[in-house]
């Protein structure tokens, strides 16, 4: 079970064993990818850990490597509806997290995919989701507002710099996903 994934060319790490993308990662990034489980293994339990499914099909191998020790820290998130709703039903305890905003990115008809991703209600609740992570180009006041009072968490990504962080923090959400832990705990404080 990888942690991270990301394109080599034409080679795609879902095509690599584990090894071959460790040594290819290393060569051109100079770091080394961990297995999940390693990951559980150094995760303190004041940590939560967002899990996020990319693909469709994984969601039982995910939830077969989280230590039950850890399970109320986990949260499994995806952009796709259909793999909260089946993380659901294989393990109705474990927190989901639809996220919401890839309109701002893709998609032919982007003012119906924005609306789409603004008002997530009916996805949210098709999937049985406990938390809503919209971009942060999404996640202002009003949209976190709205979410509180339907009975959702609000989890922003990918929120990196810190004047942004601030702003987020004014909306009322629950936390941010970042790339920047050190900046983000800096302005916690």
């Amino acid at each position: 079970m990888y942690v991270h994934t990301m394109p080599y060319g034409e080679d795609k790490i879902k095509n690599m064993t584990y090894d071959e993308w460790k040594v290819k990662t290393i060569k051109r990034e100079g770091w080394s990818p961990s297995l999940l489980s390693e990951v559980f293994a150094v995760l303190d339990k004041g940590v939560q850990l967002n899990i996020e499914i990319k693909e469709r099909g994984l969601e039982n191998q995910v939830l077969t490597v989280i230590p039950p020790s850890l399970k109320q820290n986990i949260i499994i998130s995806s952009f796709e509806g259909s793999v909260i709703e089946k993380v659901k039903a294989l393990d109705a305890d474990v927190r989901t997290a639809l996220i919401v905003g890839q309109s701002l990115f893709t998609g032919n008809n982007k003012t119906f995919s924005y609306w789409h991703d603004y008002f997530p209600e009916n996805r949210l609740k098709k999937a049985k989701a406990d938390i809503v992570c919209p971009h942060f180009r999404i996640g202002n006041k009003l949209f976190v507002q709205r979410m509180h009072r339907k009975g959702y968490e609000v989890y922003v990504w990918t929120v990196n710099h810190p004047e942004k962080i601030k702003k987020i923090a004014k909306t009322g959400a629950d936390g941010i996903f970042t790339d920047n832990i050190k900046t983000a705990v800096e302005q916690r404080k």
